[in-house]
């Protein structure tokens, strides 16, 4: 089974730079945890602000929109758009944990097998369809009794079961975010633009520009959020080592017990 490979080759910058796995895998959790928390508050921000400029800026109007809210109102709702953007708040991050702990290829919530430091068993080339071999360096009668009780194909059937769940959780999030995108542009086509909120169209004001910004930014924000998503699980799913295709073909892991290698 071939390694995945993440969303965008810059992510290897991360690797690189990392002393260890756990380091690389940890920078590049945070830095998309960050942008998609950074995303997902523009996003519900624009959406209060859409609510906002729809109202014509009025407090008692904002209130009187909320209290006259009517879902099926597709063209004068504006309200709709922040519980949208609510329910992404809850739905993606959902979708990308269960996709994080079934996804790992050593099983649901599973880990690499230890190795010993400065010895054990050390990757060498991967082979189109099956998975990294290892050369034992130094034999364990213990290690090798268990890995011939869990049979040769525990590891293979595990890593089936977490591509099927990355790939079950990837399309979810593209489902998702394009069941939203196309929810804001059948929006932005029939939602009727400067007219009052309160659905009668009796009284007419300025403020097309901004309505029309603030609802179409929120597919920019879906997509950012996707995308940190994606990456992320790409990062926390993906087999330990550092993996640079275009550096090595295979996952490289530090040794504690030589100096600056690899």
């Amino acid at each position: 089974m071939s390694q995945p490979r993440p969303c965008l080759s810059w992510v290897y910058i991360f690797r690189s730079a990392a002393g260890d796995d756990g380091e690389a895998r940890t920078s590049a959790k945070v830095l998309f945890s960050r942008l998609f928390g950074l995303a997902l508050f523009l996003d519900l921000l624009c959406s209060v602000l859409f609510v906002f400029e729809s109202a014509g800026w009025r407090a008692k109007d904002v209130l009187q929109s909320w209290n006259d809210a009517n879902l099926l109102s597709f063209s004068t709702q504006a309200w709709d758009c922040v519980l949208l953007t609510l329910s992404r708040c809850l739905l993606f991050p959902l979708v990308t944990v269960l996709t994080v702990r079934l996804g790992s290829p050593y099983g649901p919530g599973g880990h690499a097998p230890k190795k010993p430091h400065g010895g054990g068993r050390l990757p060498m080339v991967s082979v189109a369809g099956k998975e990294d071999l290892y050369a034992p360096l130094v034999c364990d009668p213990c290690d090798d009794a268990a890995q011939a009780a869990a049979g040769p194909d525990a590891g293979n059937a595990a890593a089936a079961r977490g591509k099927a769940w990355r790939h079950a959780g990837v399309a979810a999030l593209f489902v998702l975010s394009t069941a939203y995108q196309l929810y804001v542009g059948l929006k932005v086509s029939a939602y009727n633009f400067g007219a009052s909120s309160n659905g009668d169209g009796s009284k007419q004001r300025g403020g097309y520009t901004a309505e029309a910004a603030l609802l179409c930014v929120s597919v920019l924000w879906v997509n950012v959020e996707v995308f940190a998503l994606r990456t992320l699980v790409a990062e926390l799913t993906r087999k330990d080592g550092l993996f640079l295709p275009d550096v090595h073909p295979h996952p490289l892991f530090v040794l504690k017990g030589v100096a600056l290698h690899w």
